[in-house]
């Protein structure tokens, strides 16, 4: 027999992830333009996104779709830096970002986690390494193919890496 569900509240969903805000403001630190422009276009996405997390969870499945909205919204590119065709978040954008894909999908948030940690958390660590000038030359090279590929739509997650 088939499974019925009651459908999403759409408004509860809205409202229940926009509590965030407070929570994430309770350091003091008001949301940024950029920052209230990239979680408002989640938002215009996470209820489809809720809706298909009961069949993801369920089956174990990847949330392709919902990764083709992140590409589609230019989030594959949300901690590649500005001067190599990203968005250039920081730590704490990318935070807010993250927890508001939670809010609507678990298993993407996760996935998407692990796609923005070979821009964000790897690059600042390899930048502080020691290099010769002809190495750091080659890591240039090595990251502007790479952050090229996320940026076309290369997924940096399990089962894709």
């Amino acid at each position: 027999m088939p499974e019925t569900r009651t459908p999403m509240n759409s408004d509860y969903l809205r409202d229940y992830a926009a509590s965030a805000d407070a929570n994430a403001l309770a350091e003091g630190l008001p949301l940024t333009p950029l920052q209230k422009k990239l979680i408002g276009m989640v938002d215009e996405v996470g209820v489809q996104w809720a809706e298909r997390a009961f069949t993801h969870d369920r089956e174990a499945s990847f949330p392709q779709e919902n990764f083709n909205d992140l590409h589609r919204m230019g989030f594959f590119g949300l901690c590649v830096p500005e001067r190599l065709g990203g968005i250039g978040a920081d730590y704490r954008t990318y935070m807010l970002v993250a927890t508001r894909i939670g809010y609507y999908c678990g298993a993407t948030a996760n996935t998407f986690n692990m796609h923005n940690a070979n821009a964000l958390w790897t690059s600042s660590m390899v930048d502080a390494l020691d290099m010769t000038p002809e190495q750091r030359q080659q890591h240039e090279h090595n990251r502007s193919v790479h952050y090229a590929r996320m940026l076309a739509g290369s997924i940096y997650a399990q089962p894709f890496s």
